[in-house]
């Protein structure tokens, strides 16, 4: 198996938490295309800049583990559905130990 994970952050960019059954379709979508994800809700903080301003994010960990390399395209195709569903510049994704920050230069 191949370990992923995506971080999703719990807010929006204006600091309004996303809603209960937005997050719920994410683990629906991921466990219909996977058969499960285990989530570590809120325990990760991350920064970065954009432009001047510096933001922080509280970020959810999604880890979905792959049956094989042949199913990294919908993994990818789920962080790009994350970027533009939750309205993020950027998302980061780590695939079998090799991060990659999906954003619109990708």
């Amino acid at each position: 198996m191949i370990e992923t994970y995506i971080l999703i952050p719990q807010a929006d960019n204006d600091g309004n938490p996303f809603s209960v059954s937005k997050l719920k379709n994410l683990r629906n979508i991921i466990i219909e295309e996977f058969g499960g994800v285990s989530v570590e809700e809120g325990t990760i903080s991350g920064y970065w800049k954009g432009g001047e301003k510096t933001y922080k994010d509280t970020n959810d960990k999604y880890m979905i583990a792959l049956n094989s390399l042949t199913e990294i395209p919908k993994f990818l195709e789920i962080a790009r559905w994350v970027r533009k569903e939750f309205q993020q510049e950027a998302v980061y994704v780590n695939i079998a130990g090799i991060a990659e920050i999906i954003g619109d230069e990708e």
